[in-house]
């Protein structure tokens, strides 16, 4: 990005970006390097120096109470006396910004973090949390209860937040914070503050927490406390070591020693002796300010108490900003906060001002607008865009040589280096020592949304794979925007057809688009304003089937700003035909054929010829279908089983099996809409041995298969339709099995069977269904899988009863229903098991 260049003196030949626009206000032809030196000797502050700027001080009100640090400096938290307000100093642009922290009640104590995060006491014993950015402050949550009295001071200490609350004159309580989300108290045990008087100050440590009270200096661990007997009250704390450095109600510095029990060592620097009032840690120098409104700066011992004095600061016409009350280090500027409610700005670089318009700067791509600053130092400027500190961002400018008090103004038009929102531009300048100054002009960039795109969603409905067609109803999936200003997207639709030319613009209209009020289903436009992920689905239902529509998106931001009409899809519900319909089903009980019967019949007569050998044989009369699910489930659970010796002759007295089939249908009505491979049902058969050769069995199935329905006109739905069969029998199986543990068994055998049925949308409840009945025969062969591991078979048998164990695979036919009365479920399985005999 090149910016156009405005000084009130030749600017020089650039190394950065060139400039593209020049107006001076002296002769093109004086030089640069002139200009620059005459510059530095005209310069309103001297390279280098530590100082308080003629500019460099703001009143906020009668008093200041208390600062904190906000996202390592960036901003410093105000507690205004007067009005009890909270302002936030952004310390690079030196913006405040006024922040209702307690309501009603009193400011009592703040504290922040090194996120962009804020925490505020309050005197009704609530905590609130904000955050501070560019925007301003947010509150976090609601504020959270944690007792009666004063929150009287709170404290960051390895990564929670403590709070101190002053129940009454003498009574002190703690607790803890977890402050990884919104603000949670971790610890509300009685914990109290030994020290009597109320808390006044608390500052983290090396050794752990540092307190002052009226009455006596703390070192909270939270493990233990150390107490010290003194009647002097205490304020203002800073650590200092492997302890901390207070200061007196009678203006003396006090070291503290936090890692034994030994009191107070009174400090004297130069130039403090009964006259401190506040104390702050800038850099690797204790300031000490001064009830003769000063800031004295001292080097410190490794113990981090005060040796030499470095350098005093007095603000410009001194004796009229009250003593200072708290000094916090910032990243653009320290702040001093005094008496009179005044603000100290200090710095050692260049005082940057950029001026600020009459009207925030609000546009969108290719918006031109001018920036203006000047510095009182002579140096190099550049200006960064959206950058954390004064080296990051994006160099918008290349260096400019700047003259002391001369304004510079660069024009810039905002491109795809700027970010939807707000953008900071920070204006740095070095000076001759390399020491910086900088401020920031924030502007925003506010585009219309971008256009809504499709995600292309039906396989069937060629017209337009972006819209998916289903009885009354039409199916769409748009991609959501990646601009965090969104907030809401727009759906119109109509049954006339209309397209975005017809709605670029609409005057004095809320949502731009076509009007439909059908009268019954959703309304157009019609608003979503909640939604997750990358897309959203809109289903549009009821509609009319037939009727075609045509539907379009757009997405509005927070400034009401409207993106351009999406593409116009288009579609027409359609009610499609399931199996059911396309074979004229018409539900209810459904008999077997004749031959059907004829087997049936037979199948009837062998089970009454097995009846007879049962009772013959004397085993288990009347063995019911009952008795044999229960059988089944208490051997499936592991329940008590008989031990059997592997030895002995054969006992086995019944079985169960478990069948995965592969079906292949032969109703060309199921296959057309559920295709025909992949088509699976399950079987769980249990029963009792005749003899080793004869066993009958009883069992329960289950098929389901989900497919799209065939349109009248041709081609699929987009909707799905599910068809569920609960299928019972009752078989009959002759089994070539001759002497003991055979390892390979022929078996056939016949079944009358019984399919319960049910055909619904999926997931809808509109259902036909019936039962159909018929007969099957099989044949095939079980593989003996004890063979395989003899000795682990041994043990099964002995513990669980259960004699042999099978692999079954076999092949069945089955005549299920009438092809003259709807649906049937006649077809060919391909059938593997498990089998155990017990």
């Amino acid at each position: 990005m090149s910016p156009s260049l405005r000084p009130d003196f030749p600017p020089p030949v650039p190394t950065g970006p060139a400039p593209v626009r020049v107006a001076a206000a002296v002769a093109r032809t004086t030089s640069v390097g002139l200009i620059v030196a005459l510059a530095g000797l005209a310069s309103l502050a001297t390279a280098g120096t530590l100082r308080i700027p003629d500019e460099g001080t703001a009143d906020i009100g009668s008093s200041v109470k208390e600062m904190a640090s906000v996202a390592a400096g960036r901003y410093v938290a105000v507690v205004e006396g007067g009005s009890d307000s909270l302002y936030v100093i952004d310390t690079v642009s030196r913006d405040q910004t006024a922040v209702a922290a307690c309501g009603s009640s009193t400011i009592t104590a703040i504290a922040g973090d090194g996120t962009e995060r804020m925490y505020v006491g309050c005197a009704d014993g609530t905590l609130s949390a904000w955050d501070i950015d560019a925007n301003g402050a947010t509150q976090v949550a609601d504020p959270l209860e944690l007792g009666d009295g004063d929150v009287s001071a709170l404290a960051v200490h390895q990564d929670q937040l403590f709070a101190f609350i002053q129940e009454d004159a003498g009574n002190t309580a703690w607790v803890s914070l977890d402050i990884d989300a919104a603000p949670a108290v971790s610890n509300n045990s009685d914990n109290r503050i030994q020290s009597a008087g109320a808390v006044r100050r608390a500052v983290s440590g090396t050794t752990g927490l540092g307190v002052t009270t009226a009455n006596g200096v703390e070192r909270l661990s939270p493990t233990g406390t150390l107490v010290t007997g003194t009647a002097v009250g205490f304020d203002d704390i800073v650590p200092a070591g492997t302890g901390f450095i207070v200061v007196g109600d009678d203006g003396a510095l006090y070291q503290y020693n936090a890692t034994a029990a030994t009191g107070l060592f009174a400090l004297s620097p130069s130039g403090v002796s009964a006259n401190a009032s506040a104390m702050g840690i800038l850099g690797d120098e204790l300031v000490v300010g001064t009830t003769d409104q000063r800031l004295r700066y001292f080097e410190v011992s490794s113990a981090g108490v005060p040796t030499s004095a470095s350098a005093t600061l007095s603000p410009p016409a001194a004796a009229a900003f009250g003593d200072p009350v708290d000094i916090v280090e910032g990243e653009g500027v320290s702040v001093a906060g005094t008496t009179q409610g005044f603000l100290w700005y200090i710095t050692d670089g260049p005082w940057v001002e950029v001026e600020d318009p009459e009207d925030a700067i609000s546009g969108q791509t290719g918006t031109e607008f001018d920036l203006t600053f000047q510095s009182d130092s002579a140096g190099t400027a550049r200006v960064r865009l959206n950058g954390t500190s004064d080296t990051s961002g994006v160099d918008i400018s290349g260096p400019i040589e700047v003259a002391a008090g001369e304004p510079v103004t660069l024009s810039y038009a905002m491109d795809g280096d700027f970010v939807e929102g707000a953008n900071e531009l920070r204006v740095v300048v070095t000076d001759a020592d390399g020491d910086l100054g900088r401020d920031i002009l924030t502007v925003a960039r506010d585009d219309p949304p971008e256009t809504v795109t499709f995600v292309p969603i039906s396989e069937y409905n060629r017209e337009d794979p972006r819209v998916a067609r289903g009885n009354q109803s039409l199916r769409f999936v748009f991609r959501t925007l990646d601009a965090p200003d969104i907030t809401k997207y727009v759906v119109f639709y109509s049954d006339e057809e209309f397209s975005a030319d017809d709605y670029v613009d609409c005057e004095d209209v809320t949502h731009c688009g076509p009007k439909f009020s059908p009268s019954t289903g959703p309304q157009s436009p019609l608003v979503i304003s909640e939604w997750s992920g990358s897309t959203h689905e809109v289903e549009l239902s009821p509609l009319k089937n037939g009727q075609r529509y045509w539907i379009a998106v757009r997405a509005y931001d927070e400034g009401g700003k409207e993106g351009s009409m999406s593409a116009i899809l288009t579609g027409k519900p359609e009610p499609g035909l399931g199996p059911a319909e396309l074979a004229g089903e018409q539900g209810g009980l459904q008999c077997a054929t004749t031959a059907g019967a004829g087997a049936l019949g037979i199948l009837g007569g062998l089970f009454a010829a097995v009846g007879r050998r049962r009772r013959k044989s004397g085993l288990a009369r009347g063995l019911s279908l009952g008795l044999a699910v229960g059988l089944g489930g208490a051997l499936a659970l592991g329940g008590p089983a008989e031990a059997k010796d592997p030895d002995a002759d054969d006992t086995r007295k019944g079985h169960v099996q478990f069948r995965y089939g592969i079906f292949q249908v032969d109703d060309p009505n199921i296959t057309r809409v559920m295709g025909d491979s992949g088509n699976e049902v399950l079987w769980l058969e249990i029963g009792p041995h005749i003899i080793p050769q004869v066993e009958v069995s009883a069992g329960v199935g289950w098929f389901q298969e989900i497919g799209n329905p065939i349109l009248a006109g041709g081609g699929r739905s987009d909707d799905n339709v599910m068809l569920t069969a609960l299928p019972v029998n009752a078989s009959l199986n002759l089994r070539g099995d001759f002497w003991k543990h055979q390892p390979i068994v022929p078996s056939v055998g016949a079944s009358l069977e019984a399919w319960n049925w049910r055909q619904e949308p999926y997931g809808g409840t509109s259902r036909i269904g019936g039962v159909k009945t018929g007969w099957s025969w099989n044949a095939g062969v079980q593989l003996l899988l004890d063979r395989i591991d003899k000795e682990s078979a041994s043990k099964l048998r002995v513990r669980t009863g259960i004699d042999d164990t099978y692999l079954t695979l076999t092949y069945r036919e089955q005549t299920i229903g009438d092809a003259n009365q709807g649906l049937v479920y006649s077809g060919k399985v391909f059938g593997i098991g498990l089998k155990l005999d017990y």
